[in-house]
Protein backbone atom coordinates (compact mmCIF):
# COMPACT_ATOMS: atom_id res chain seq x y z
CA UNK A 1 0.00 0.00 0.00
CA UNK A 2 1.81 3.58 -0.28
CA UNK A 3 0.90 6.25 2.04
CA UNK A 4 0.01 9.20 0.03
CA UNK A 5 0.88 12.92 2.27
CA UNK A 6 0.36 15.92 1.73
CA UNK A 7 2.96 17.64 -0.58
CA UNK A 8 1.99 21.13 -0.01
CA UNK A 9 0.51 21.04 3.60
CA UNK A 10 1.31 19.53 6.62
CA UNK A 11 -1.31 19.66 9.51
CA UNK A 12 0.30 18.43 12.84
CA UNK A 13 -1.77 17.99 16.61
CA UNK A 14 -0.03 17.78 19.58
CA UNK A 15 -2.00 15.07 21.03
CA UNK A 16 -0.95 15.96 24.46
CA UNK A 17 -2.19 19.48 24.98
CA UNK A 18 -5.26 17.90 22.34
CA UNK A 19 -6.21 15.40 25.75
CA UNK A 20 -6.76 17.75 28.13
CA UNK A 21 -10.17 18.28 27.05
CA UNK A 22 -11.58 15.10 27.13
CA UNK A 23 -14.02 14.41 24.03
CA UNK A 24 -13.81 17.75 22.58
CA UNK A 25 -14.11 16.97 18.68
CA UNK A 26 -14.36 21.04 17.38
CA UNK A 27 -11.55 20.45 14.62
CA UNK A 28 -13.57 17.33 13.49
CA UNK A 29 -16.92 19.30 13.45
CA UNK A 30 -15.79 22.50 11.71
CA UNK A 31 -13.10 21.34 9.31
CA UNK A 32 -15.18 21.72 6.04
CA UNK A 33 -12.83 19.28 4.39
CA UNK A 34 -12.71 16.84 6.85
CA UNK A 35 -9.00 16.61 7.21
CA UNK A 36 -9.53 15.07 11.35
CA UNK A 37 -10.58 11.67 12.36
CA UNK A 38 -10.65 10.17 15.92
CA UNK A 39 -9.58 6.88 16.85
CA UNK A 40 -10.34 4.81 19.84
CA UNK A 41 -6.84 3.41 21.19
CA UNK A 42 -8.34 1.82 24.24
CA UNK A 43 -11.59 2.22 26.05
CA UNK A 44 -12.51 5.86 26.86
CA UNK A 45 -9.12 6.84 25.57
CA UNK A 46 -9.34 8.92 22.17
CA UNK A 47 -6.83 10.39 20.08
CA UNK A 48 -6.92 12.83 16.60
CA UNK A 49 -5.23 12.18 14.03
CA UNK A 50 -4.71 13.93 10.32
CA UNK A 51 -5.76 11.76 7.22
CA UNK A 52 -2.86 12.09 5.19
CA UNK A 53 -4.71 11.66 2.03
CA UNK A 54 -6.98 14.60 2.58
CA UNK A 55 -4.16 16.90 3.98
CA UNK A 56 -3.53 19.11 0.65
CA UNK A 57 -7.64 19.48 0.69
CA UNK A 58 -6.79 22.07 3.36
CA UNK A 59 -8.32 25.59 2.35
CA UNK A 60 -6.98 27.20 5.00
CA UNK A 61 -10.19 29.03 6.49
CA UNK A 62 -8.27 28.41 10.29
CA UNK A 63 -11.73 27.01 11.82
CA UNK A 64 -9.51 24.36 13.28
CA UNK A 65 -7.20 26.94 14.73
CA UNK A 66 -9.61 29.69 16.10
CA UNK A 67 -11.90 26.75 17.74
CA UNK A 68 -9.20 24.38 19.67
CA UNK A 69 -9.69 25.22 22.74
CA UNK A 70 -5.97 23.73 23.71
CA UNK A 71 -4.45 25.58 20.45
CA UNK A 72 -3.29 21.87 19.72
CA UNK A 73 -2.94 22.10 16.14
CA UNK A 74 -0.42 23.61 14.02
CA UNK A 75 -1.18 24.01 9.67
CA UNK A 76 2.44 24.58 7.44
CA UNK A 77 2.29 25.20 4.47
CA UNK A 78 5.17 23.29 2.52
CA UNK A 79 5.79 26.17 -0.51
Amino acid sequence: MVKIMGMFVKVEINNSKCKKVKNCKICEEVCPVEIFKFENLEENNEIISVIEENEDECIFCNLCLEKCLQKAITIKKLY
